[in-house]
Parts: structure tokens; C-alpha cells; sequence
């Protein structure tokens, strides 16, 4: 039977970065959500992981989702309870899709 679900079943939050200062007055880092979206997620395994390595150290999921301007290098994304730095934001065949290349955050990232 069909869940009906469709090729984007997993809900994603976009994350940006914000300048705060700690109330130290010393800068820190802090993100702030931007929005969710549906997309497909991926973990990196077999041959793609190593297609990945090739083409860029570190990374270790990639995420199909609707083409949108929005999103850039530099900005994180939650998953399926873990954080991912975006990589790069990498255009697909269709024009209606892009590729999130990411990279896992540890937790003292």
C-alpha cells in the first residue's frame, strides 16, 4: 500500500546564522530557523560515500529538495534529529530540484 508520502518525506529546518554577544559581551555563535521544507535525505553509504570523498572531504548526507533561492553554503540544517553544516547547494538535471551536500555536526558544533 502507498503512504502516499511521495519523494520528500522528511520534514527539514533551515537555520541561519545570527551575530549575539554573549552577556559577557564576548561574540558567540547562535542560529536562528529561517523555515521548514520537505525533502528527500540521504545518508552517504558505499559507492556514493566515496563519490562524495572525491568530490569533497567531510561530507556525509545529501537532501533533494524544490529549487528555491533561499538556502546557501554556510547555513545548517536538521534532520532526522541531528545538525548538518551546508556545504554547497548543487543544482540537479531538473531544473525543479536542488542538492544540499552536508556535513554532520558533532555535538561541539
Amino acid at each position: 500500500m502507498n503512504s502516499g508520502a511521495g519523494p520528500l518525506r522528511d520534514r527539514l529546518l533551515i537555520l541561519r546564522p545570527v551575530d549575539r554577544a554573549h552577556p559577557s559581551g564576548a561574540p558567540c555563535d547562535s542560529w536562528q530557523a529561517v523555515r521548514r521544507i520537505w525533502g528527500a535525505f540521504e545518508g552517504f553509504t558505499g559507492r556514493l560515500y566515496l563519490a562524495a570523498l572525491a568530490e569533497q572531504s567531510g561530507l556525509s548526507a545529501r537532501v533533494r529538495i524544490r529549487r528555491r533561492s533561499d538556502i546557501q553554503p554556510g547555513m545548517r540544517l536538521q534532520a532526522r534529529g541531528a545538525s548538518y553544516h551546508i556545504q554547497a547547494v548543487q543544482p540537479d538535471p531538473d531544473p525543479a530540484w536542488l542538492w544540499l551536500l552536508l556535513e554532520r555536526i558533532d555535538g561541539n558544533g
